[in-house]
């Protein structure tokens, strides 16, 4: 890498030498102790370095600029002749911490240079030359007209120092400690510029200056003047700008400055002025005075002359800022009508005079601040009608009455901050229409003083007429609230400051700014609330982003219910809001509840977030609000009540969640309203002995009655739990009572199992088993005196039955025509009255593999045949989505009958055997058959079904597909209505009333069970149809009729006497 580097280098030196030699001005030196490097800029560098590291290096840039500068302190001896030029002008010298050399003079080194002819040099040892310095060292150099001769420390000057270069102009002697004898600029006429700053001169002699008639620029700052000579300046006829600062001048002679009649710039500044050391007419004879500076003085100046800077008609500029002034006189500007800025800054004026500016129309800037001002009268400003730029900051102003800033009609900044201002009245700004930036910082304002600000829009500010207005600087004031003209009018603002204020909340129509890109500065206010409730409306139509920024950070804020509009905003849930405005919470934490405070709002989540809420809220509770999922919570948890509170509502559009758990409740014992709804009940962990239907709420949805002292629930609570829309339920660890009175309660735990937590752990006092794993005869065991007598019983039952069967067999034909003839019993057949409140005929239940039999057999021949039955079918009449044991559970209870389609598919699939379970719960629940059992296919050894199946199979028959009269079988098993009832006796006179078929049912009790499914054919019913068709259009055969009971039911219900049975 190195290697390539130097060759580099080479080529490159190859390349200027080439070009030099081809007519540049420079040539490289041939000398040893010498190097030459250029630079793409053409220009170069030479270094001519001795055996001591010295070295005179030089920079070259051809036809401009030649500059000399010495290391380590080389001796002129060894300075190398070089022919670097070809003999040419060069319009600048320079030379730079290089000794002044002894034998030799400047323009001697420059002609061995090739430099010919010079227009400007400078040498700077940044050494102490003290006296050293002699006209032979600036000779050659007849044509210079600018000599810099700064930072070396002179001391002391010949009187000829500068006869060898008479067509000086530029002079700067700066940085020294000269002494200037008389007559040393005698032989400079030409003269112009002079620089004799920061040089500690203390006198000047008198007539120093009478030979530069030509002089325009004179500058003697920082020096050590106590005073001057009173015709020191006389005779500078030309002189344009005379700088005095810093030095300690204590006064002036009257008549110092009155020969300057082309003096354009004066400055006085950081002198010791005494009071009366600017003796009254000092300026008067400066005509041409443009800009004069005053300011800084030593001392206190307390006050000016009279008429100090009056009809000064060419003045456009005056500085008087930290002079201790503490008054000023009225006719200070008098007449100097083109004044355009004035600064009287950092003084200590208590008050000024209603006519100190008057006639200054042309005045654009003028500055007051940081003085004492408490007051200004309505006309201080009349005449100011070009102002732009007023500063009254840092002054003691109360108030703003409504005609001092009248004539300020272009005004475009104004800056009152840090006053005490509490008042302004609410026309004050109504002429400051080209008012753009206002700056009232720090003051008391509140602006609501006045009944003129309230607007039919809202209220307004007093700068409501400032239309034009881009930046409204309010900091640190006493401000309460957002005012209607920064949203609405203002369409201009940019910059909006109102932090540290006493904003208490906003909501969403405060942030609702017509102006597209602006800042509004929130921070460190009294902010409790943000609400956006209202944001997604003033926002929906707002589809591109907006520059409208909105910080709120270090606010206390209440994380109640309001802030959660705010997390949904910060999450991203509001994305016509995020266009429409862009709220900045950085570091913003809530201040209350205490479980929230000091936590970072961006932390909140609205899925989990919850809100405190004191009304309505019963005493010794809780209540939040989980907005998320519109839940109003009374929370009375873990309280030890005794007694639940009596009065409980809900927070409008919420849904009322009531928790008691965990104290010592026995009862409920409270009066709810007849209206009152109740979304959740949490009465878990008390001391409850029972549970009365009445004191529970409407459209309950989710109940905890876990961990009490409960042993039973009454007939009309289970009704209500069975009836209601519960969703969820907790019943576990209790000491349930499990005897004969506890068959309803094992009922609805088994048929409510999906909507019942822990089931597995409801058990019986005194017992280890899960209710859930019961049955009737675990709960009601019979004895053996019990047994006997119902034996017995049934024995002679038998015996008259038997006797009652055989008279029916021997005439049953005429029984069943006399029954049917008179329409006996015929409700037992419809079942109108019980099953008006259905909406399906029939729940299919069947494999989905067998779907092509149910959709193509079974359910076109039902749907569309004389007898047209509405059924209920998974893929038509489900919901998508919701849980499948509730649709199950629903199909079931909304059918009046349940026909399962019994396959080996369908003993297969687990949500076949759910269905059927569900049917045959219901069944038992209204006592009645419900079921209908159609055998498609072989299922071969029933010993093998599921238990509850085979038990239920061995006690009843079956529908076989490819049955001859399947059809007519399985309609007659179908619900029928009266009207179609009465339609069958009116045209086929039936022989028989299909009613109550004991002996069928008898039958098949007796009859014990097998091990394969018995035949449909196993029990005849036969119509006598006059050979006619019947009802479905075709004749009626002796039938064979199949009952479908279950073992539960006839334990249940053949104990009464109440058997209903349907057959097929």
């Amino acid at each position: 890498m190195v290697h390539r580097y130097w060759i580099f280098q080479w080529i490159l030196w190859i390349f200027w030498t080439t070009g030099i030699s081809r007519g540049s001005d420079v040539q490289c030196p041939t000398q040893g102790n010498c190097t030459c490097i250029p630079t793409f800029t053409r220009d170069y560098q030479i270094e001519c370095r001795d055996q001591t590291n010295s070295a005179f290096v030089f920079y070259v840039q051809p036809n401009e600029h030649l500059r000399i500068e010495c290391q380590n302190s080389p001796k002129w001896a060894d300075f190398p002749v070089l022919n670097v030029l070809r003999p040419m002008k060069m319009n600048y010298l320079s030379f730079r911490i290089c000794d002044l050399p002894t034998n030799i003079s400047l323009g001697e080194i420059s002609r061995s240079l090739g430099v010919l002819e010079t227009k400007k040099l400078t040498f700077q040892s940044y050494g102490n030359l003290t006296s050293k310095l002699t006209k032979e060292h600036l000779s050659g150099y007849p044509d210079l007209q600018r000599l810099t001769l700064s930072s070396n420390n002179l001391t002391k000057l010949p009187r000829n120092l500068f006869e060898n270069i008479p067509k000086l102009v530029w002079l700067d002697l700066r940085e020294n400690n000269v002494q200037l004898p008389a007559g040393i600029f005698k032989s400079t006429p030409e003269l112009e510029v002079l620089e004799l700053g920061d040089n500690n001169i203390a006198e000047i002699p008198q007539g120093l200056f009478s030979s530069l008639g030509k002089l325009r620029f004179l500058n003697l700052w920082r020096n050590k003047f106590r005073k001057l000579p009173a015709k020191i300046f006389d005779k500078l006829d030309s002189l344009n700008s005379l700088d005095l600062n810093s030095n300690n001048l204590e006064s002036l002679p009257k008549g110092i400055f009155h020969d300057l009649k082309k003096l354009e710039t004066l400055n006085l500044f950081m002198n010791n002025f005494s009071q009366n050391g600017l003796p009254e007419g000092l300026l008067e004879k400066t005509s041409k005075l443009n800009t004069f500076k005053l300011y800084s003085n030593k001392r206190n100046l307390t006050s000016l002359p009279k008429g100090f800077l009056a009809n000064l008609t060419q003045l456009h500029t005056v500085e008087l800022k930290r002079n201790g002034l503490v008054e000023l006189p009225e006719d200070l500007f008098y007449n100097s009508v083109n004044l355009v800025n004035i600064s009287i800054q950092r003084n200590y004026l208590a008050h000024l005079p209603e006519r100190l500016f008057s006639g200054l129309r042309q005045l654009k800037r003028l500055e007051l601040n940081f003085n004492e001002l408490t007051t200004l009268l309505d006309g201080t400003f009349e005449d100011l009608e070009s102002l732009e730029s007023l500063n009254l900051s840092r002054n003691h102003l109360e108030s703003i009455s409504r005609n001092l800033l009248r004539s300020l009609r272009s005004l475009k900044t104004l800056d009152m901050s840090r006053n005490r201002l509490k008042i302004i009245e609410d026309t004050s700004f109504n002429y400051l229409d080209n008012l753009r930036v206002a700056i009232f910082s720090d003051n008391q304002l509140t602006f609501n003083t006045s009944p003129s600000f309230f607007h039919e829009f809202g209220k307004n500010s007093p700068f409501h007429a400032c239309i034009n207005l881009e930046e409204l600087h309010l900091a640190r004031n006493n401000i309460t609230e957002i005012f209607n003209d920064w949203v609405v009018i203002t369409l201009k603002l940019r910059i909006l400051d109102l932090s540290h204020n006493q904003i208490p909340q906003i909501v969403a129509e405060d942030l609702q700014f017509l102006s597209n890109n602006i800042r509004v500065d929130l921070r460190d206010n009294l902010i409790r609330q943000i609400s956006l409730a209202t944001a997604e409306r003033i926002s929906r139509f707002q589809m591109n982003p907006r520059d409208v920024i909105i910080l709120v950070d270090r606010n206390p804020l209440d994380c109640d219910c309001e802030v959660y509009n705010l997390i949904r905003y910060l999450e991203g849930d509001m994305p016509f809001a995020s266009n429409y405005f862009h709220i900045e919470i950085d570091n913003l934490t809530c201040e209350s509840p205490q479980w929230l405070k000091n936590v970072a709002v961006r932390d909140l989540k609205s899925k989990y977030f919850k809100c405190e809420v004191e009304e309505p809220c019963p005493s010794d509770c809780k209540c939040y609000s989980e907005p998320k999922y519109s839940e109003f919570v009374v929370d009375c948890s873990y309280k030890n009540l005794m007694n639940p509170p009596n009065e409980i509502k809900s927070l409008e559009g919420h849904r009322l969640v009531v928790d008691l758990t965990g104290n010592g409740l026995k009862d409920l014992n409270w009066q709810l309203g007849a209206d009152t709804e109740m979304y959740k009940l949490l009465l878990g962990n008390n001391s409850l002995r029972e549970l009365d239907s009445k004191e529970l709420p409407k459209n309950l949805s989710v109940l905890e009655l876990h961990s009490n002292n409960l042993t039973y629930l009454s007939p009309s609570t289970l009704r209500y739990l069975s009836h209601s829309n519960l969703s969820a339920i907790t019943l576990d660890d209790n000491p349930w009572e499990c005897n004969c009175n506890s068959l309803d309660f094992l009922n609805f735990i088994q048929t409510k199992i999906s909507t019942i937590s822990q089931s597995d752990r409801i058990r019986c006092r005194n017992r280890n088993k899960p209710v859930i794993k019961m049955i009737a005869a675990d709960l009601c065991p019979t004895n053996t005196t019990t047994i006997m007598i119902i034996c017995g019983t049934v024995a002679l039952l038998g015996i008259i039955f038997g006797s009652v069967a055989a008279l029916y067999y021997r005439y049953q034909k005429e029984i069943k025509i006399w029954l049917y003839s008179h329409q006996i019993c015929l409700f037992l057949v419809t079942e109108n009255e019980l099953d008006k409140d259905k909406t399906y005929d029939a729940f299919i239940s069947y494999s989905h593999k067998d779907e092509e039999f149910v959709v193509n057999e079974l359910v076109p021949k039902l749907e569309n045949g004389p007898r047209k039955y509405k059924l209920c079918l998974h893929f038509r009449d489900w919901l998508a989505g919701e849980w499948i044991p509730n649709q199950i559970a629903r199909s079931v209870e909304d059918s009046r009958r349940t026909v399962v389609i019994l396959s080996p598919n369908f003993l297969e699939s687990v949500w076949g055997r759910m269905e059927f379970r569900a049917a045959h719960r219901q069944a038992l629940t209204e006592g009645r058959a419900r079921v209908i059992l159609v055998l498609y296919g072989d299922i071969g050894n029933t010993e093998d079904l599921d238990p509850e199946l085979k038990a239920y199979i061995s006690m009843n028959t079956y529908v076989k597909w490819g049955d001859p009269w399947f059809w007519d079988k399985l309609r007659y098993a179908l619900p029928h209505s009266q009207k179609n009832a009465n339609r069958i006796f009116a045209r086929n006179k039936p022989t028989i009333q299909i009613g109550e078929k004991n002996e069928l049912i008898y039958n098949a009790i007796n009859k014990s069970p097998t091990t394969t499914t018995p035949p449909a054919d196993a029990i005849n019913i036969k119509f006598i149809c006059d050979d006619k068709k019947d009802l479905n259009g075709e004749k009626s055969p002796n039938s064979k009729t199949a009952f479908i009971l279950s073992s539960e039911e006839l334990i249940k219900y053949n104990l009464k006497n109440k058997v209903q049975c349907s057959t097929v």
